[in-house]
């Protein structure tokens, strides 16, 4: 019957399934709030940000530790980098727009960011 096949659906959703849901509302709002350094490109529904580094070599650095990150998260960043400058914008193909993948890769990106020498 439909009931079975909904049941058997839902049971297959994992932790990581709700994390690539479409965020929207308040849960959008909230969502932002947790990453207020990243601008939300409403057009795209995502967020993006331009880290800057002292030169190429800090910037690839720092490159090299978020690719790490992104592919144990296999959540990928579209970024463009010249010279001392990386510009990111995350946004979740699979669900049309932002999710917590992208707020929690935000983070991680800020992390590194911060632990980085930028002077």
């Amino acid at each position: 019957s439909s009931r079975v096949l909904w049941t058997l659906a839902v049971t297959q959703f994992t932790t990581q399934d709700f994390a690539m849901a479409r965020l929207v509302g308040e849960e959008l709002k909230k969502a932002l709030s947790q990453v207020p350094s990243w601008a939300f490109n409403e057009s795209k529904h995502a967020i993006q940000k331009n880290y800057l580094f002292k030169d190429f070599k800090q910037c690839w650095n720092w490159m090299g530790k978020v690719a790490v990150v992104a592919e144990d998260m296999n959540h990928h960043p579209e970024w463009f980098n010249v010279y001392n400058r990386c510009e990111v914008l995350l946004s979740t193909h699979d669900v049309g727009g932002l999710s917590k993948n992208d707020i929690t890769l935000a983070q991680k990106m800020d992390a590194l960011f911060d632990s980085s020498e930028k002077k």
